[in-house]
């Protein structure tokens, strides 16, 4: 037997069991092994990484190295894919600023602190974040930013990534494989999952789509633009609302806030007074008022004083331009030309699309949250309503992503590239991100996922400078209750195979009187591996300290060795988290009948049977 727990010290709060409340011992689940549901796939345990703070602080920038404790617990945590380099705050992120040694600043994209040089990002870039890949032995996943990219940035991407040093340059202009090389990485990524864009469905993550749902879908999907009417221009990644004066130094550079812009509609003045758009400086008097522009990259060049004049020291530059864009199927487009065989998937991530897009587009990623602050449940009573209202959201969100992936297109793969919990009730709760109950949420996911053949998925952050992320923040990187739960599970998907029906009689139901519903006890799952072992996966969900499920289980169509190797996690409490250091795994043996036995699993709890097979593979 052995036991891994959660570091930290102290007790869990007692949780007292309200009368009524006890034991069930008529729970019934049969499992056939017969059937095939559909693959099991290991990718579905991964997780999302974001740029900023040096991809919080899991890159050492003194030494240029990953954090070794961080790559440790990675690798306990056997973290399938890592998505990089975020989501919302990446709606901007510009790679090639991140990669060679003169590496350029980033701007934060969160809504409501756009403005600002996003923290932490000029040392954390793609190559740094593939030798953390390598290093845990995971997958890399690449988001595509869509506000003020090109498809011509994203083929280049794709081939910087990909393309060995030697076979072409698919796209003319920079050869990016030699660039690669050059930043000492020869060796291709191979990278296969990428996504275009991140949450543009979302009005406050659109920023030149327009606020009409239907016309930002058509935008995303083929196209578009907007007029941008004296933008007060900024410089080395800082946007305020007033834009960067100018320092009277020579060959300033200024940005604009959404290209590409159209070189045609292109007016830039300096305080009020216009000025002239050249090819280049060569010709320039050191008085000509002229400007270079690079419409893909939205930059503004001017003079050094002998080709072409300096804006006076504290100018504002304001320029006016068409903001023009390409949509998702000509980013596919171009990137499939550099190379075939990755996957570029969708992004819009919600039924309007398919019903509106008529025409193939074999990836379509999906974005699923409980966001207690959307669905105006995120005032709770006490702790308990907290943990019922997170164990709803489990069956609410399993709804949601039914209805996309049941109206996708055939042959569309659907992957997940964020889910989990938002903006609960810290006041009344305040560890319910990094408690049992949020890992019991995760685990119940995972089964969902599974049995609607998502292909690959990236749960919650790596890490965060709150409670949500899958490990605690440096220096100590400590396992959540999350991660411990993917120690405990992560053998099944790991050995892939079929997924098996399984069926449940007498799974106590817990209906907590909030108008929402009910919600079943038990989730359940089972898989049979490709070397003979059966593997059954229950998380018991119920809250309370006398609610463990005592469940007689029959195996149809397999008969066991007559032992099963047993891993689970349990806690006090819901409530418990990494702090109290009270979740813990818990390793052991037992023997069992060829075809049926019976087992008790704890409230609150996440338990992996392994069972050999008696006939061998």
């Amino acid at each position: 037997m052995g036991v891994l727990a959660a570091p930290g010290v102290g007790a869990a709060e007692s949780v007292h069991q309200p009368s009524g409340s006890r034991s069930i011992a008529t729970t019934t689940i049969t499992v056939d092994a017969t059937t095939n549901l559909g693959t099991v796939h290991k990718e579905l345990i991964g997780v999302n990484h974001q740029f900023i703070h040096n991809g919080y602080d899991i890159w050492d920038t003194v030494i240029d190295r990953p954090r070794t404790v961080a790559v440790s617990r990675l690798r306990q945590t056997q973290v399938s894919v890592i998505r990089f380099p975020g989501g919302t705050q990446a709606n901007l992120y510009q790679w090639a600023h991140a990669v060679g040694p003169e590496r350029g600043c980033q701007v934060y994209a969160k809504p409501g602190r756009f403005g600002v040089e996003a923290p932490g990002g000029r040392e954390y870039g793609p190559d740094e974040y593939m030798e953390i890949v390598s290093a845990v032995g995971a997958q890399p996943a690449l988001m595509v930013q869509f506000i003020s990219s090109s498809p011509r940035d994203a083929a280049n991407w794709v081939e910087y990534m990909n393309t060995a040093v030697g076979a072409g340059n698919p796209n003319g202009g920079t050869d990016w494989a030699a660039e690669r090389a050059a930043n000492g990485h020869p060796a291709p990524y191979r990278v296969r999952l990428w996504e275009i864009g991140n949450e543009q469905r979302i009005r406050t993550e659109r920023w030149w789509m327009s606020p009409d749902d239907q016309v930002a879908l058509h935008q995303y999907t083929y196209g578009g633009h907007a007029d941008i009417a004296n933008e007060a221009l900024g410089k080395d990644c800082r946007h305020p609302t007033a834009g960067m004066h100018s320092d009277g130094t020579a060959s300033q550079v200024f940005e604009m806030m959404l290209p590409p812009a159209l070189p045609a509609t292109t007016k830039v003045s300096v305080d009020g007074a216009a000025w002239r758009r050249v090819d280049t400086f060569s010709g320039a008097d050191p008085n000509d008022n002229v400007y270079v522009l690079s419409p893909l990259a939205g930059l503004v060049a001017f003079g050094d004083g002998v080709h072409g004049a300096i804006p006076p020291a504290g100018a504002v530059v304001t320029a006016s331009y068409r903001s023009e864009h390409q949509g998702v199927f000509e980013y596919i487009r171009a990137m499939k030309a550099v190379d075939p065989r990755i996957e570029a998937c969708t992004s819009w991530g919600s039924v309007a699309f398919i019903k509106a897009v008529k025409r193939p587009y074999g990836c379509f990623s999906i974005h699923s949250y409980t966001n207690f602050m959307r669905e105006r449940t995120n005032h709770w009573a006490n702790p308990l309503e907290g943990h019922d209202r997170i164990m709803i959201g489990c069956r609410v969100q399993r709804a949601y992503v039914q209805e996309m992936t049941s109206q996708l297109p055939p042959q569309t793969v659907a992957p997940m590239t964020e889910f989990g919990l938002l903006w609960g009730d810290t006041a009344t709760w305040p560890d319910w991100m990094d408690s049992m109950s949020s890992a019991l949420y995760m685990s119940s996911q995972w089964i969902t996922w599974m049995r609607l053949g998502i292909p690959w998925a990236t749960g919650n952050d790596l890490v965060v400078y709150n409670l949500r992320g899958l490990l605690s923040p440096s220096p100590d990187f400590d396992l959540s209750p999350t991660a411990i739960a993917r120690i405990a599970i992560a053998p099944m998907f790991n050995a892939g195979g079929r997924n098996l029906l399984v069926h449940v009689t007498g799974n106590p139901i817990r209906n907590p009187g909030l108008g929402a519903g009910a919600y079943p006890g038990l989730s359940v799952a089972s898989t049979h591996g490709p070397h003979g072992n059966l593997y059954l996966m229950v998380v018991n969900r119920m809250p309370f300290p006398g609610q463990s499920v005592r469940a007689t289980v029959h195996l149809s169509s397999f008969t066991s060795a007559g032992t099963m190797f047993i891993r689970t996690v349990t806690s006090p409490s819901y409530r418990s988290t990494a702090k109290t250091g009270d979740v813990a795994l818990h390793t052991s043996q037992r023997t069992i009948a060829a075809n049926r036995f019976t087992y008790r699993f704890p409230p609150h709890s996440i338990t992996l049977l392994r069972i050999p097979s008696g006939h061998g593979t």
